[in-house]
């Protein structure tokens, strides 16, 4: 995953949340990484379709 920069310091970040799980781990990880609110997180991911 590191060769193919799919990775943010030691999180896999280029995930496609399929079900509940990665859904929720894409949440914490974009708030994490961002800083963003929980609605503005929201809003990305289903404008970017999850992923």
């Amino acid at each position: 995953m590191v060769r193919s920069h799919k990775t943010c310091g030691n999180r896999t970040v280029d995930v496609r949340a399929t079900n509940a799980k990665l859904v929720a781990r894409a949440f914490s990880l974009v708030q994490d990484v961002t800083g963003a609110a929980s609605a503005e997180v929201q809003a990305a991911l289903d404008a970017s379709d999850g992923e």
